[in-house]
């Protein structure tokens, strides 16, 4: 068979507000009693998107004219503006700095940044910002507990009052997104659209332990530090001894300079992320001038370490509730009826619950070439579903699939595989792979797995013969 197999979407880990906000739900939902109820509902979700730096539409950010103070202090944003300053008409731009606590902005005083380690377009801004308050009822629902530390780690990164605030811009797909399909006619009306991200520090804030790594920038997606004049290194001392000092050039510091080195804090235990914390953050982090005196030196507070500790916590225990997964397409073509049948088959894991889902979903169209699309030519498995088969096998090795019931001459087996370095999730892959043809009874081998640890094993067996079939997976 040729058809034409192909892999999207593969591994989505099925981040950002809207999941964070399904989690939450979730808790209060298990929760039991009067959470589960419409009201509370409502409430938890606007409660969740505050503290989650969603902005509400009723209170975009405004432009008014900048504090005198920041140009004073930054040589950047004195600079002669050019029309390469203007910030682009992103459709969410007042939005996005609502998000990232901003209440005013000065457009006419924005400077478009010139880094070199990112390809997207960054421009600074002078901002007023402000600590958004939560209504007293957020304050008292337990599901969020975890979300309100969070919360106020990430206000003492931002701070209030004048700041300026770091945008990057970048194009989307509007909704509805093209189709993926071969040959199949992109969905009318379709278009991209200018969108925002922004990261926001005050001048108070970027004057504190937490400015010297630009933490309330990071938004932006920019790693990069605002340092004020004067200011030529930087300098963190770790708790092991060990010093690294990293060069201000136009005010800007590259993050990554100052770091140990990135690591994987996933499926750690709370005590070794205390150490972790211990020796990544620096103990003290000092501002040198160009003769090499320390013009300022910020101690690292005393309850940092818990507080990050707390939040990868949360991170981990959000992320293990999510699933991830992959699509697999098989497209067949005719060139007589200048038709396509595609079948899709959807897969999905949660590690941390080890539970797995795959369906398939048969779309038919017409496709718009001259000829049929490139590899389309071959049947599809669009027969009954004979038998499914989802399982979460810990140290896989080698799998093979054991197909009982009614004799088949040939039956379709669609296999999808997901698999994973930790047992409650860490670094996946997808693997991808034509239908299988195969008797039943049969044994065939599906997969050798070496290094991960466990995989998100789904089968659909098809065929348009009748009978039943029973499908189960076997060690070697």
């Amino acid at each position: 068979m040729s058809s034409r197999p192909g892999r999207r979407g593969t591994l989505i880990v099925l981040c950002g507000v809207a999941a964070l906000l399904a989690v939450a739900i979730s808790a209060v939902s298990n929760a039991g009693a009067a959470a589960g109820s419409g009201t509370q509902r409502k409430v938890l979700e606007r409660c969740a998107a505050l503290m989650l730096g969603e902005p509400t539409p009723a209170h975009p950010a405004v432009t008014a004219a900048a504090d005198p103070q920041i140009a004073a202090e930054f040589s950047i944003m004195r600079v002669t503006r050019t029309p390469s300053d203007t910030l682009p008409a992103a459709s969410d731009l007042t939005e996005a700095l609502a998000g990232a606590h901003a209440t005013t902005y000065d457009p006419s005083a924005s400077v478009r940044l010139d880094l070199t380690h990112t390809e997207k377009p960054v421009y600074a801004v002078p901002a007023t910002l402000a600590a958004p308050r939560l209504p007293a009822r957020c304050t008292h629902l337990r599901s969020l507990a975890g979300l309100r530390v969070a919360f106020a780690l990430r206000t003492q990164e931002t701070g209030t009052g004048p700041g300026i605030c770091l945008i990057t811009t970048h194009a989307e797909p509007a909704e509805p997104p093209v189709s993926a399909l071969p040959g199949k006619r992109p969905v009318p009306g379709t278009k991209r659209r200018t969108v925002a991200e922004a990261g926001c520090e005050s001048l108070t804030a970027m004057a504190s332990y937490f400015g010297t790594f630009g933490a309330g920038l990071f938004g932006a997606g920019v790693p990069v530090v605002l340092a004020p004049d004067g200011v030529s290194s930087v300098t963190a001392t770790f708790a092991s001894g060990r010093q690294i000092t990293a060069p201000v050039t136009g005010n800007l510091v590259a993050a990554a300079s100052l770091s140990t080195g990135p690591a994987n804090v996933r499926n750690l235990s709370r005590a070794r992320l205390l150490r972790f914390y211990d020796a990544a953050l620096p103990v003290t982090v000092a501002e040198n001038g160009a003769d090499g005196t320390v013009l300022a030196t910020y101690t690292r507070p005393p309850s940092l370490i818990r507080e990050s500790v707390r939040e990868a916590v949360l991170l981990e225990r959000l992320l293990g509730g999510f699933s991830t997964g992959s699509t697999d397409d098989y497209v067949s073509c005719s060139a007589r009826t200048h038709r396509c049948v595609a079948v899709l088959v959807s897969a999905s894991c949660n590690p941390r619950r080890r539970r797995c889902e795959t369906s398939r979903k048969i779309v038919r169209y017409r496709y718009v070439t001259r000829r049929p699309p490139s590899g389309t030519t071959g049947p599809v498995p669009t027969g009954p579903i004979r038998a499914r088969l989802n399982r979460w096998v810990t140290d896989p090795g080698k799998l093979s699939l054991a197909l009982t019931g009614a004799p088949h001459h040939g039956v379709n087996v669609l296999v999808s595989v997901n698999c994973f370095s930790g047992r409650n999730g860490g670094t996946a892959f997808g693997e991808s792979r034509p239908p299988l043809q195969v008797a039943v009874p049969s044994r065939t081998h599906v997969l050798t797995v070496g290094r991960h640890r466990a995989c998100g094993i789904g089968v659909l067996v098809v065929s348009s013969q009748p009978g039943p079939i029973h499908a189960r997976l076997v060690r070697g």
